[in-house]
């Protein structure tokens, strides 16, 4: 076996984007979903959920096929913020489960233990 040596290498996983970038296409993405958003509204909407432009894709595809919620004070934005949040959170969750599976996976007795300490056996 061979080592690569001591150079550190990192895998982009999606291109950066500046700040401006991510919030026009947060606008983008509302206008998609039929809602109205201004600059600081798509600032807000970034550094409160991250999303990847993918996600951003998703969630107005999601906000765009959901019911508007006419209690809101403007349901088109609160429908596609809502969409945003929920695919913010869907990411994140998904993060836990990867980590139990891999952990399983490389060690079944210790995931076992945990995972089914007060279970009956």
């Amino acid at each position: 076996m061979r080592l690569l040596g001591t150079t550190l290498q990192e895998l982009p996983v999606e291109l950066a984007l500046p700040d401006s970038g991510r919030v026009a296409a947060m606008r983008e993405a509302a206008k998609g979903a039929d809602a109205y958003m201004t600059e600081m509204e798509a600032q807000s909407g970034v550094s409160r959920y991250p999303l990847t432009l993918d996600r951003m894709e998703h969630a107005m595809r999601l906000a765009a096929n959901r019911p508007l919620d006419w209690d809101a004070d403007d349901p088109r934005l609160g429908r596609f913020m809502r969409a945003c949040r929920e695919v913010a959170a869907e990411g994140s969750s998904m993060r836990p489960s990867r980590w139990l599976y891999a952990s399983a996976y490389r060690c079944p007795a210790i995931c076992t233990q945990r995972t089914f300490a007060g279970a009956p056996s």
